[in-house]
């Protein structure tokens, strides 16, 4: 049921996970960029307590390309479906968190709605998906539940996340990498500046949840607040959770806020091969938009 092509395969045996290398992200062919007709945003609102803001207008929002107002040409604001890989931290220092990151994943599964497709990968020292995409539950917990082979020592994230965009190429709409894990990252053949100008080009959409299995610790690693930083220029989201926080709850945040953003757009003035900057901003003081923060301005 998993696998994945790759420059090499270890080990590849039916009905068992399979390890496997991980290819470089430099060689993606990219799909889905702006264009001459459409610069695609995806906005979350909250309030001022954090509370996600349903049911604005388009007048409520202000889009921004270079700090210039551009007139918002698409809005929706129903609930648009998702493709997400969802890729998680198997190494040993996540044992401890085995039962509770079960249930987490069995409600983000669970909260996927029609017209929602999702694949599922586990990574530690090395990485490995199903690159299968399904909106059938069941499929989804049957590769939780499937043996995970031995994987090298360490954490791979940077690789976990660079094989977690195969799948969503050439897909429609939000194209989501979320990501699961305790730690930095001392494994990864890939380069995390070189991978977030993939994801950035490409158009995906990161969110990472840091778990921390150690009591006491206050402050994640670094590798985490990187990929915080990853995350938010995508528009995505960041959560670092400690053991006495609810982790489940966290996922059903994050289910929320995917099925609770905004659909923006507007037309590029010139498609000049640059990366532009973009801000959407509301109207009403008390409530903030997250989005992504660029676009790249390529009629390819």
């Amino acid at each position: 049921m998993f696998g994945s092509r790759v420059s090499t395969v270890r080990l590849l045996a039916a009905g068992v996970l399979v390890a496997c290398a991980v290819p470089v992200v430099a060689g993606q062919q990219v799909t889905f960029r702006a264009t001459a007709q459409t610069v695609s945003i995806y906005a979350t609102v909250t309030d001022a307590a954090g509370r996600l803001v349903p049911d604005l207008t388009q007048d409520d929002f202000e889009v921004f390309d270079e700090n210039r107002p551009q007139p918002i040409s698409v809005f929706e604001n129903g609930v648009q479906p998702i493709t997400v890989s969802i890729m998680r931290d198997m190494s040993g220092s996540m044992l401890p968190a085995r039962e509770l990151t079960d249930a987490a994943m069995k409600q983000f599964i669970a909260s996927l709605i029609d017209g929602d497709r999702a694949c599922y990968g586990v990574f530690a020292g090395s990485v490995l998906v199903n690159r299968k995409l399904t909106g059938d539950h069941n499929q989804l917990l049957q590769a939780m539940a499937m043996p995970v082979p031995a994987f090298r020592d360490g954490t791979a994230l940077w690789d976990a996340v660079s094989i977690a965009l195969q799948p969503l190429y050439h897909q429609p709409g939000r194209r989501v990498v979320l990501a699961m894990t305790d730690g930095g990252d001392n494994r990864s053949d890939n380069d995390l500046a070189k991978l977030e100008a993939v994801i950035v080009r490409d158009e995906f959409m990161l969110y990472v949840v840091g778990l921390t299995t150690k009591p006491g610790a206050h402050e994640p690693p670094k590798d985490l607040r990187r990929a915080a930083s990853v995350a938010s220029d995508t528009g995505g989201g960041y959560f670092y959770m400690r053991p006495a926080d609810d982790l489940v709850a966290a996922f059903q945040r994050i289910s929320d806020e995917l099925h609770h953003q905004y659909l923006l757009g507007f037309s590029p003035v010139a498609l000049d091969g640059r990366t532009h900057k973009i801000d959407v901003r509301m109207k009403r003081p008390d409530l903030k938009a997250r989005a992504r923060k660029s676009y790249v301005a390529s009629d390819k």
